[in-house]
């Protein structure tokens, strides 16, 4: 059983990599709409 502390870092962790995903997402989009 994962302790609270852990599980909160992984989420914390989780979100940020998901926000960096998102903002290369839209990135690349507008690359790709520029061409």
């Amino acid at each position: 059983m994962i302790n609270q502390a852990t599980k909160v870092d992984v989420l914390k962790q989780g979100s940020h990599e998901f926000a960096t995903m998102r903002r290369l997402a839209m990135r690349f989009r507008g690359i790709l709409r520029g061409l």
